[in-house]
């Protein structure tokens, strides 16, 4: 799969509230301090809560109440595939691309959303 941001690239991130969140959505999120990467991390989110996770993890099973299974686009991302489950209470908002389009960049100069480099 081709990746749907570069490092480096700038990125338009709202708030939701974590029931409104959909497989396929790109996310941002902290994770639990004793991880290895520290800032912010953008990955898609792939699995929620109840979702058969064989398909994305080496197990057999389903993503536990309150957590997801996020997934980077490149292979050797670090993931879910190697921290595991991820609290859906860590997730703080989700992103688009500020190239998809001049309506994003719009309202960034109206001060009406955040930006994070993602490199």
């Amino acid at each position: 799969m081709a990746p749907t941001l570069r490092d480096g690239e700038r990125v338009f991130a709202r708030r939701v509230p974590t029931r409104l969140l959909c497989r396929g959505e790109v996310v941002v999120f902290r994770l639990e301090p004793g991880n290895p990467p520290s800032g912010l991390l953008v990955k898609r989110l792939v699995a929620l809560p109840g979702d058969d996770v064989s398909r994305w993890l080496d197990e057999a099973g389903f993503v536990p109440p309150g957590c997801v299974v996020v997934l980077g686009d490149s292979p050797d991302s670090y993931d879910s595939r190697q921290f595991g489950y991820l609290p859906i209470d860590d997730i703080i908002a989700t992103v688009a691309p500020l190239g998809c389009g001049g309506f994003l960049s719009l309202l960034l100069s109206r001060g009406l959303g955040e930006s994070w480099d993602t490199g």
